[in-house]
């Protein structure tokens, strides 16, 4: 990075050049996005994929897809492996991705180890994985490198770390503060109408039989279903994804100093779990 003019280390991934591409005039090359959604398409059905959704708003696109790796995370209810893919101007995003037939609803795993970010600075591609820039490209076109990361990103194995964060979701029950935590974890991941759509979510929660993190995912999913808003739908189905991981990966407690009406971080969704 430091050829192309970036040699602070606190710019270390895709998003910190996008915020910092003004104040630090990093040259960006702007992304053809009818391009990268021509890619997407063309690689999910080499794979034996279909794309399931397509969205475009200002600028953005954004697609949903699904391929042929499917189970039963319980009796006659399917979860389909696929992949979701977020294209801009600046950058484009791709994560696994599970579709749940019974109801339709959708879930994206964003820290997964096959989820990639992608910018094109003067020419050269960057790679962010798990949150850094892992691969600067320079001799490479980044429809090149996108191609390669979207084959990647179809492999089984993708689905398979998916689909056992779900069969852990069935036997982790979630405790009485829940709903608190949850205005507060949707507040400080900056979205727009946190109250409402807590109150959605917890409507379609109490509406479930049983009060487990499986549960609390799917009610976070079917708001995102209903919401005409493709940035924000995007955002609660990475939301679910990453709810969908707290039950077999160990979270790091960060404590953020106490703000009033508000809980601690220890009391955020991240924690308010239990495993039965």
């Amino acid at each position: 990075l430091i050829l192309y003019g970036i040699n602070d280390i606190r710019i270390n991934s895709c998003t910190g050049i996008r915020k910092q591409r003004r104040k630090r005039k990093i040259k960006m090359t702007t992304i053809n996005v009818e391009n990268m959604l021509e890619i997407f398409t063309s690689e999910i059905s080499g794979h034996s994929g279909q794309i399931i959704d397509t969205v475009r708003q200002d600028g953005r696109a954004f697609m949903r897809s699904v391929l042929p790796h499917s189970k039963d995370v319980r009796r006659e209810d399917k979860l389909h492996a696929g992949m979701a893919l977020k294209a801009t101007p600046d950058s484009v995003t791709i994560h696994p991705y599970v579709f749940r037939q019974v109801c339709w609803n959708g879930y994206i795993f964003g820290q997964s180890d096959q989820s990639r970010v992608l910018v094109n600075i003067g020419g050269a591609t960057c790679v962010e994985i798990n949150g850094k820039i892992e691969e600067v490209a320079a001799d490479r076109g980044i429809e090149e490198v996108f191609r390669e990361a979207v084959s990647e990103c179809c492999s089984k194995d993708a689905f398979t770390e998916c689909f056992k964060h779900f069969r852990h979701s069935l036997s982790t029950t979630i405790t009485d503060k829940f709903q608190e935590a949850l205005v507060y974890t949707l507040n400080i991941q900056k979205f727009p109408r946190a109250q409402a759509l807590s109150t959605r979510i917890i409507k379609e929660y109490l509406a479930e039989d049983e009060s487990t993190l499986f549960s609390m995912i799917n009610a976070i999913t079917a708001v995102a279903r209903e919401e005409p808003d493709p940035g924000v739908k995007w955002k609660l189905e990475c939301f679910a994804g990453q709810m969908a991981m707290l039950a077999s990966t160990p979270v790091a407690r960060v404590k953020p100093p106490a703000q009033a009406g508000q809980v601690d971080a220890s009391q955020t969704p991240l924690r308010l779990i239990q495993s039965a």
